[in-house]
């Protein structure tokens, strides 16, 4: 793998980095986003669950949580 300063990488002979979970055919530039990538859509979605009582909303990120409950809910958290 074949990474540059800005943090973009490369697998071997320059090609994207590609994720390898079965089944799943996406590939990144970044290692960071094929990392982001995999844990929050195969090792944990849906991992940020709603804290407003009766709301049944959850996010695979915590920043997609903070703008459904100030969108939804008009709070901050």
């Amino acid at each position: 793998m074949l990474c540059l300063s800005n943090g973009a990488c490369r697998g071997d002979a320059g090609q994207p980095l590609r994720c390898e979970w079965d089944g799943c055919y996406v590939e990144f530039g970044r290692r960071a986003e094929l990392k982001r990538h995999v844990d929050t859509l195969h090792i944990s979605p849906s991992s940020h669950k709603c804290p407003k009582p009766g709301c049944k909303k959850s996010c695979s990120r915590r920043d997609n949580l903070k703008v459904h409950v100030r969108r939804v809910h008009g709070q901050n958290i």
